[in-house]
């Protein structure tokens, strides 16, 4: 009996030491294939036991911490640029790895239906779902089909596998975003269909706001967005408002979104983030000039959310369905994306939005309507320019006579004398006829009630000594907007500081429109001598140059660090710099500085082609059997390619093995070039059965010696197959081969080209080709006493040529020369 109790204490033990003793793990948002935010402090977080170390590494940083008594840690990592792939790890205990790890944009796509409705829904997307072959767009739904959690779904690279279940709007959002920034995108979303703005709610704006009564409130909040709450996002976009058209809830839906708005910004914490909206579309119906309609009640709330900062909206009521789940989903995605691209990628000029009512004009018996994002001018889609009804102070509404006139619209009707109030697109469907040259439609408005802010703050800048410019020069702004103002000075100048309405030395700087601001900037003249700073590559690496720029102030310290990519390794600088140290600074700039950082493979026989240059395509790691870290897949599309830059110890032709797989039913081909010269036309990687069959094919390939650039250019709309590395045969050490002096010399004298040979040999066959390949001189050489021989090539045209050198004990060489008479 005692040892039995002994035994069961012993269990208990055990049992005990066992729940205190928590793997580490991290929060079901973080998995393989994610994207994290660049550029931010992109926090990543998880569970273990109270008190257990947590290590975070990835891309060459590592954070730590110190999980707390609740059995939560959280780390921050530093702000990264875009790139991948990487591997994740979070160490403790136990270690959690994560794989095919993106840094890109990362987008919340929220609402209700139409932005919950997978591509499956619509039959007029089968093609698109076909050919969804995005690697880098990928996404994390939060909730599936049936499922009452959210949080527990796996990232998923888009493809026609996966495309099925991703949001419609979402995908042509994604879509478009990715192939402006060329980096990855992730779709974390958070939408359900059939929900209304209060169920979004957030709790602490439930609680700032009792007036809120719905028994639904705060429900999609806490189930769909709270477990996503502080993943890094660069913004939301957002479609929702069907389940809002009614008698009670469409009067207060603006102010209710705008707390929607407000409230997810404070919870994630990163400020004011974009926060892009599509506007209602439209249902059925006839429009009548004094209709109530609901539908029309939310898109004025709509419209008038974009009094908040870094807001922007679409407008959907133009697709002609007469349903509330429109199947135009490509161009919904697209004017999404379009103020993304005008605010946030660099595509300033862009005309992001169609034409939004700003104020109006009583003249008479007519009242002339401002706009602003009239674009290219304001145009009309149809007939006529109908949709506009006209009303006295007090009565009904009736279709009025619109006409345009500059980026103004005048209505009037002779049934209303005295106009006071217009209505444009007012009903469940609108028919809109205005839209501006960028074809995009204006929104449909009313003038009664609350406006947005009208923009009649001005700026005026000017320069008030020296010579440069100001960006923006001035203009017509919003209250309280910001605005950033950009110093440039002109050759020969130099900034100093701002005057005016602002101060400071800052470049560039802010200025809140407050009122109207009068801005002036200093310029000095530049007495500083400067300096040229050129640096080059050779082979497959990076210089970091700090401060950069290629024109440098004299005294300035600079510094060179040169950074081998993978697979390769620094071999020294040449120029005016020697040395094997991959760091060189010059502790004061005096004259023009000329380097040159080389680079030569580690291994020269084999190159992963994940660490290729890769145009219109991706490095990942999505299907198994591969070498290395990944494989090249380039975009279905011809003419993206993969550039593979290799080195050579002896020029010659080369035996080349190419490692791929082609998991489509055809087979599929590639241009094949040598630095630029096309020397394959068409070659051909039939299929392989799946993705995740790797076949070999060899081919010839005439090399120079040192550096050469193989590029694989897809011939067809099919694009090519996954390449996962390069191998060639016949290669010997990069390093090894560095400084000796066994092959032959060689220089130009009087229309001879001298051969000074280094090898126990008494003839040379010399081979000359033009670039084609084709041969234009060959002859055999005898070397004299001196291992010297002369070759007469002054017949030779200018231009540029290979030649190739063969010795008996079967050495050969390939160089590149430039022939001048």
């Amino acid at each position: 009996m005692f040892s039995r109790i002994v035994h069961v204490f012993s269990l208990c033990i055990a049992l005990a030491a066992m729940t205190l003793t928590a793997n580490v793990s991290v929060n079901g948002l973080f998995t393989s294939n994610m994207v994290l935010q660049r550029n931010i402090a992109a926090p990543v977080w998880g569970k273990a036991s109270s008190g257990e170390a947590v290590t975070v590494s990835i891309n060459g940083q590592s954070k730590s911490t110190t999980t707390g008594s609740n059995g939560v840690w959280k780390v921050k990592l530093d702000p990264m640029v875009e790139g991948g792939p990487y591997t994740l790890t979070i160490k403790g205990n136990n270690t959690v790895t994560l794989s095919n790890v993106y840094v890109g944009e990362v987008w919340q796509v929220a609402g209700q239906s139409n932005m919950d409705t997978r591509l499956s829904f619509y039959p007029n997307l089968a093609d698109s779902i076909k050919n969804a072959n995005v690697p880098l767009l990928r996404y994390c739904t939060m909730r599936q089909p049936g499922q009452s959690t959210g949080g527990t779904n796996p990232w998923l690279v888009v493809s026609p596998s996966t495309a099925p279940n991703l949001s419609a709007t979402g995908y042509f959002f994604g879509k478009e975003i990715q192939k402006t920034t060329g980096v990855a995108v992730g779709l974390v979303v958070t939408a359900v269909g059939g929900t209304t703005v209060t169920q979004w709610m957030d709790p602490a704006t439930l609680a700032a706001n009792p007036d809120i009564t719905n028994t639904d409130r705060g429900g999609c909040w806490n189930t769909w967005v709270a477990p996503a709450v502080g993943y890094g996002i660069k913004g939301t976009v957002w479609i929702q408002g069907e389940n809002n058209c009614n008698a009670g809830d469409s009067p207060l839906y603006g102010d209710r979104f705008k707390l929607i708005i407000k409230g997810w910004r404070a919870a994630w914490g990163q400020g004011d983030f974009p926060f892009y909206f599509g506007q209602l579309s439209g249902t059925s119906g006839t429009p009548g000039p004094d209709d109530l309609s609901y539908v029309a009640q939310v898109r004025e709330g709509q419209r008038l959310a974009l009094e908040l900062p870094n807001t922007a909206m679409s407008v959907n009521c133009d697709y002609a369905s007469g349903d509330w789940h429109y199947p135009n989903k490509p161009e919904a995605g697209r004017r999404l994306a379009l103020p993304a691209k005008a605010h946030l990628y660099g595509q300033n000029s862009l005309v992001y939005s169609g034409p939004l009512y700003s104020s109006k004009i009583i003249d008479g018996n007519k009242i002339k309507l401002i706009f602003r994002h009239t674009g290219g001018g304001l145009t009309v889609r149809g007939a006529s320019l109908s949709g506009f009804a006209i009303a006295p102070a007090t009565g009904a509404y009736v279709w009025a006579t619109a006409t345009i006139s500059g980026d103004t619209v005048i209505v009037s009707s002779s049934s209303v004398p005295e106009p006071a109030r217009v209505r444009y697109g007012w009903s469940n469907k609108p028919a809109l006829t205005l839209f501006n040259a960028e074809g995009l439609p204006a929104s449909p408005f009313t003038t009664d009630g609350k406006q947005l802010p009208v923009s009649d703050r001005i700026l005026t800048t000017s320069i008030s000594s020296g010579e440069g410019t100001i960006t923006p020069s001035g203009g017509n702004f919003y209250d309280n907007e910001s605005v950033k103002l950009t110093a440039t000075a002109a050759t020969g100048y130099m900034f100093d500081h701002w005057g005016g309405d602002l101060s400071g030395n800052s470049n560039p700087a802010t200025i809140t429109m407050t009122g109207n601001k009068t801005v002036t900037a200093f310029f000095i003249a530049d007495n500083n001598t400067y300096y040229t700073v050129n640096t080059q590559v050779s082979g497959a690496g990076s210089v970091n140059q700090s401060p950069e720029g290629t024109r440098i102030a004299e005294g300035a310290r600079v510094s060179f660090t040169a950074v081998a990519a993978q697979g390769w390794k620094f071999d020294g600088w040449s120029g005016d710099h020697t040395g094997k140290d991959s760091e060189y600074v010059i502790s004061s700039l005096d004259k023009d500085i000329s380097l040159t950082s080389r680079f030569i493979p580690i291994d020269p026989s084999v190159y992963e082609a994940e660490y290729a240059v890769i145009k219109g395509g991706v490095s990942e790691s999505v299907n198994a059997g591969f070498s290395g870290t990944g494989y090249a897949n380039v975009n279905n599309e011809a003419g993206s390619s993969i550039e593979i830059m290799v080195y050579v110890t002896n020029g010659e032709e080369k035996k080349v093995t190419l490692t791929w797989a082609n998991g489509s039913a055809a087979s599929r081909s590639f241009t094949i070039s040598v630095n630029g010269r096309e020397v394959i036309g068409s070659q051909t990687f039939e299929a392989t059965g799946a993705w995740t069959t790797w076949k070999q094919k060899e081919i010839t390939l005439l090399l120079e010696q040192g550096i050469n650039t193989i590029t694989l250019t897809s011939n067809t709309a099919d694009g090519g197959p996954n390449i996962d590395k390069l191998e060639i045969s016949g290669q010997t050490s990069a390093s090894a081969k560095k400084g000796s002096s066994a092959g032959p010399a060689f220089r130009y004298r009087f229309g001879n080209l001298e051969i000074t040979s280094g090898r126990p040999v008494s003839f040379f066959k010399v081979e000359i080709l033009n670039l084609s390949g084709q041969k234009v001189l060959c002859r055999t050489v005898k070397l004299s006493a001196d291992s010297r021989a002369l070759l007469r090539i002054d017949n030779l045209k200018h231009g540029n040529y290979l030649m190739r050198v063969t010795a008996p004990d079967n050495f050969s060489n390939l160089q590149r020369f430039i022939f001048v008479q």
